[in-house]
């Protein structure tokens, strides 16, 4: 199965394909069962698919400083996950920093931070952009029908875009899979290092 979801509706109309079903022209006006059901596993797998954090939707070292009032830091609601480095273990509660080491959402100083980003539809590359578009679809597909032979073949097609991802994503950050030392210093639980120990 091909895609090309450079907008969100197209992303929409590929995961109602999966499943044999008419392609709409429009997400404002046509907002039948389907549709929902079809975006919302849109929007499950993309904040899934963010939430691994890539070179597109992370930012490092971003600076942010408490209220002045309140002492609380309050992220943007486009920020999924944090970390703050050796030593730290922020998360977030609601968009609020919360510091797990000391039990404490109050700071006295500003806190750098890694961020990773929920980015909106058309910020994300193109790559991820089919990967998100067919793990959905196969989603979508799982939840609507009982095939094991569409499945298999949706499942196929979302695993050759993941391929494709991970290979842009080792491409842009200019590491090579032979590199030991790149490997070891890249974070464990990132989607290079899974696909670079893996091969």
């Amino acid at each position: 199965m091909s895609t090309s979801a450079a907008t969100e509706l197209d992303a929409v109309n590929t995961i109602l394909a999966a499943v044999g079903e008419t392609p709409i022209n429009s997400l404002d006006t046509q907002t039948g069962v389907d549709v929902s059901m079809a975006r919302s596993t849109l929007s499950e797998v993309t904040r899934r698919v963010c939430g691994m954090g890539w070179y597109w939707n992370t930012r490092k070292a971003v600076e942010y400083p408490p209220d002045a009032s309140t002492s609380l830091i309050i992220l943007p609601k486009s920020v999924i996950r944090v970390d703050g480095g050796s030593n730290t273990h922020y998360t977030l509660r609601g968009q609020r920093l919360f510091d797990l080491k000391d039990g404490v959402s109050s700071f006295d100083d500003p806190v750098k931070l890694e961020i990773i980003e929920l980015l909106p539809w058309e910020e994300i590359p193109h790559a991820a952009q089919d990967y998100i578009s067919l793990s959905a679809a196969r989603i979508y597909a799982d939840r609507s029908v009982t095939s094991t032979t569409l499945s298999r073949a949706l499942r196929e097609d979302e695993e050759r875009a993941m391929i494709a991802l991970k290979q842009e994503e080792a491409e842009t950050a200019d590491v090579s899979v032979y590199d030991t030392e790149t490997i070891r210093i890249i974070d464990r639980g990132s989607p290079l290092h899974e696909w670079i120990v893996g091969r």
